[in-house]
């Protein structure tokens, strides 16, 4: 479980330094660049066939809401993983003070 928290954000590796480090709000461009970093993350993992699939879960999942307004998969309630909702809320909470 604590390397799925550590390791969630692997997939930003694959987004564009100007989308992850820009300063003002994103674009709808941009935003779906970002939107598809737990699914890299994921997939990384995956392909190294690296830790297991419940650290591979966290990654996926940890920017899923209950409510479905989530992503990558607009999961809801009990499709989203114990642990990739701990690891949600602890992410919110870590953004909280950010100028973004």
């Amino acid at each position: 479980m604590g390397a799925g928290f550590f390791l969630h954000d692997l997939g930003k590796i694959m987004v564009r330094p100007e989308v992850l480090n820009k300063p003002a709000r994103l674009d709808d461009a941009e935003m779906r660049h970002i939107r598809i970093h737990p699914y890299q993350g994921y997939k990384i993992l995956q392909q190294a066939d690296a830790l297991t699939e419940e650290v591979r879960t966290i990654v996926m999942q940890h920017h899923e809401f209950v409510d479905g307004s989530g992503y990558p998969k607009r999961l809801r309630d009990e499709e989203i993983h114990v642990y990739g909702r701990i690891c949600g809320i602890a992410d919110v909470y870590d953004a909280l003070p950010a100028d973004r």
